[in-house]
């Protein structure tokens, strides 16, 4: 109808009114025609009622608009009012206490309420793993004692952009540049968790380490005949795809034998950690235990950067590294080797390649040295039940060899 005459100027019906063949005007008079004709407006063309209801819309939009900036701004009025409550509410209770904990994050987070309280002491465990911006970021005008509480001969902090570690020493904590440089310090010498068996391994690092009176006299680990041992190979590492992380499929096919056969002699799946320094061989040791059953789903499995400070009754290490060029990686960082030798309370066993190790560093040529002493290294790891052909206690040096082998009866 008439709605189609016309042209020119008037208020914008929006680009779908001009994309239609027809210009604002037209629109303007084909909505008029419509509020009067409602009737007449299935009459109209597809075109035609496309662009009538984007300008109703348009308009819509238009009367809402200051409706829902009114809105906003009440919205973000309340929020900082209910902030301002809020923290109000914390300063009121944190005041009235003794002792504030939280991490470094959320001390960044509430650095002006921390100011507002005054601390004067602050107190840093695991100051060893804290960048030192955090905890200069924890200190305030009122800040009158520092105590870092912590073991730089472990994990340094971790930081997003390996160069900055590299290139900077952005990962030296707070905690260990102030002991390289001679600052006062207490160091504790007595330790409650590894039987001595294990505590002596890391006699390397802890020189001065003393083991209490607890940790003697614990008994055997059911199903091994040795507490400690250090299971020595040559089969060659592979890498987990395209990834640069290194695998070893040998070594994850062998713990997942060692864990079911542990299993099997009475100890609580949760009472196994296994613990690897690559993310790939992680993904390798997940996928032999699946394939060995259900039984081993309560073992735990990590990487060493994931396990610091944690522990566990029995711990089972799979150190990867075994390849000609003589190449051990993360194996070479004491800290990181530091960390994986010291989980275990009461057995430890690791698998690797030995020769390549005590080549390479002077704190594996230590551990292999002392565990030597003892006759706790070789080629074969004693098992504390006897071989049906042989009559013989069992060896095993693969996963293939712990078939036929049974439980020893523990009445025996």
């Amino acid at each position: 109808g008439g709605g189609r005459a016309g042209g020119g100027g008037g208020a914008s019906a929006g680009p779908a009114a001009a994309s239609c063949g027809f210009g604002d005007e037209s629109a303007r008079l084909l909505l008029s025609h419509a509020q009067v004709h409602c009737t007449e407006l299935w009459a109209l063309a597809p075109a035609e009622r496309e662009a009538v209801c984007m300008l109703w819309v348009e308009r819509r939009q238009r009367a809402l608009l200051p409706q829902l900036r009114e809105a906003c701004a009440r919205y973000e009025r309340l929020c900082t009012e209910r902030a301002e409550l809020d923290a109000e509410v914390q300063l009121t209770v944190l005041r009235r206490q003794r002792v504030i904990g939280m991490t470094t994050t959320a001390v960044a987070k509430h650095a002006a309420m921390l100011r507002t309280i005054g601390c004067e002491v602050l107190i840093v465990e695991e100051a060893a793993e804290v960048l030192e911006a955090h905890i200069v970021a924890a200190l305030s005008p009122c800040t009158r004692h520092l105590v870092l509480i912590g073991d730089h001969q472990q994990l340094r902090p971790a930081t997003s952009v390996h160069r900055l570690a590299k290139q900077f020493g952005l990962d030296v904590s707070l905690f260990e540049r102030l002991l390289t440089r001679g600052v006062q310090h207490v160091t504790l010498r007595t330790q409650r968790r590894m039987r001595p068996e294990i505590s002596q391994l890391l006699a390397f690092i802890y020189p001065s380490l003393t083991d209490h009176e607890s940790t003697e006299g614990r008994g055997g680990v059911a199903g091994v005949r040795l507490p400690v041992f250090f299971l020595q190979h040559s089969v060659c590492e592979g890498a987990m795809g395209d990834a640069r992380s290194r695998t070893n499929a040998h070594e994850a096919a062998f713990l997942a034998a060692l864990a079911h056969w542990l299993v099997r002699c009475g100890h609580a799946a949760e009472s196994l950690t296994v613990l690897t320094p690559y993310c790939g061989q992680l993904q390798a040791l997940r996928q032999a235990f699946a394939k060995v059953g259900p039984q081993l789903g309560g073992c735990v499995l990590r990487s060493v950067d994931q396990y610091q400070g944690e522990e566990n009754e029995v711990v089972l290490l799979s150190l990867v590294r075994s390849n000609a060029e003589g190449s051990i990686g993360f194996l070479g960082v004491d800290n990181r080797v530091c960390v994986a030798l010291s989980r275990a309370k009461l057995g430890l066993y690791v698998v690797g390649n030995g020769a390549l190790l005590r080549s390479k560093r002077p704190l594996w040529a230590s551990v292999l040295s002392t565990l030597e002493r003892s006759g706790s290294t070789g080629e074969f790891l004693p098992l504390d039940t006897i071989r049906p052909e042989t009559g013989r206690h069992a060896l095993v040096a693969c996963a293939e060899d712990f078939e036929g082998l049974e439980p020893r009866p523990r009445d025996w």
